[in-house]
C-alpha cells in the first residue's frame, strides 16, 4: 500500500513491552547490576535474544527503576509466562507487566 506520496505504508504490526519495576524483594541500596540475582534476569534475555524476539531493552531514566524490554514474534500469553520465569521476577526483585505496542512504522523488516 502507498501513502499520497508514493511512500510505502504497512498495516500495523504488534509488537510487546515488557515493562519491569522494583519488586517486593528489591535491594535499592545497591544498584541492580550489582545484585546476585541480576545475572540470572541476563540470562533470561540473552534467551531473548536467541530466540530472535528481543529488539531493545533499557532503562527510562527518571522513572524510578522502570525498565522496558520489546519483543516481537511472540504472543502476549507466552512471553508473560517466559517473563514469570526469569529469576529477578520469580523471587520478586522485579515485577513484571506485558503491554501491547502498535507499531505503524518501523525500519525494521517484518516477521510475517
Amino acid at each position: 500500500m502507498s501513502d499520497a506520496r508514493g511512500s510505502h505504508v504497512r498495516a500495523p504490526e504488534t509488537w510487546l513491552l515488557l515493562v519491569h519495576t522494583e519488586g517486593a524483594s528489591s535491594d535499592r541500596s545497591r544498584p541492580k547490576t550489582l545484585q546476585p540475582w541480576f545475572a540470572g534476569h541476563r540470562a533470561f534475555q540473552a534467551g531473548l535474544v536467541d530466540d530472535g524476539l528481543l529488539v531493545a531493552a533499557g532503562s527510562l531514566p527518571g522513572a524510578d527503576g522502570e525498565e522496558l524490554t520489546l519483543v516481537r514474534g511472540i504472543d502476549g500469553a507466552a512471553l508473560l509466562a517466559r517473563a514469570q520465569a526469569d529469576p529477578a521476577v520469580a523471587e520478586g526483585h522485579l515485577r513484571v507487566e506485558v503491554r501491547p505496542w502498535v507499531v505503524v512504522q518501523s525500519a525494521l523488516p517484518r516477521l510475517d
